[in-house]
């Protein structure tokens, strides 16, 4: 179930988004709707919302503001999650990673419709490769609560769907986990290679040399580590 919160002051907007949604998509739930901005940010601060239906012209604020809250937060569950909707929205606001898309008024609901069912296809399959990820780092006893292990799950996540066999660590990924998380390129090479030594350390040698078939057990190198998972998915 996907919730989705509307943050939107037109009675009419509102009513239809929802009569079409809820005809056309089983799998959305109406988390809620709020017409003022500011009275949604404890909403979105809750972090339950799914996909956030913004309006740009809002009576107390706009839409933009709610985005820079969730950036100035680090409330990065919305990256890609905010659908935009508005009369005039500069072009750089599609730029913003906040937002996954812009409809102008008058909406057109039944490509709403369409973009959601979108939406929901792509988070069904980034959640189910990231349970299998997960599993597999699990297997090898790596430390969730490290943050070379979430910038580790993000790199792998990045490079299965981009579809690619040949990546650059250094040019095509660690660049934009860093952006993500405002550090630098360094900073997530080093975090992700202290929690796969980590992780060598805490597992038994033999289990480590049939999972990574590497014989005898050397430690093995970022990208041999995601190459294989990637392998296992």
């Amino acid at each position: 179930m996907l919730n989705i919160l509307i943050v939107e002051n037109n009675i009419l907007h509102i009513k239809n988004i929802v009569n079409f949604l809820s005809r056309s998509i089983p799998e959305v739930r109406i988390y809620g709707i709020e017409p003022c901005g500011i009275n949604s940010l404890d909403v979105i601060s809750s972090l339950e919302p799914d996909l956030i239906i913004l309006d740009q012209e809002l009576p107390d604020t706009s839409g933009m503001y709610i985005i820079n809250h969730m950036k100035k937060h680090n409330l990065n569950k919305y990256l890609n999650s905010v659908i935009l909707i508005g009369n005039n929205i500069n072009k750089k606001y599609l730029d913003n990673p906040f937002v996954h898309s812009y409809f102008p008024k008058p909406i057109n609901y039944k490509e709403l419709v369409r973009t959601i069912n979108y939406f929901i296809r792509n988070e069904f399959c980034y959640k189910i490769i990231e349970d299998k990820i997960y599993s597999e780092l699990t297997k090898l006893n790596f430390n969730f609560a490290h943050i070379g292990t979430k910038y580790l799950i993000e790199a792998i996540i990045l490079i299965y769907f981009n579809n690619t066999n040949n990546f650059i660590l250094s040019k095509e990924v660690y660049p934009i986990i860093a952006k993500k998380y405002n550090t630098n390129i360094n900073t997530v090479k080093c975090d992700i290679l202290h929690a796969i030594i980590n992780s060598y350390y805490e597992c038994e040698e033999d289990f480590l040399a049939n999972y990574f078939r590497i014989f005898p057990l050397t430690k093995p190198k970022t990208k041999y580590v995601i190459y294989t998972i990637l392998s296992k998915l």
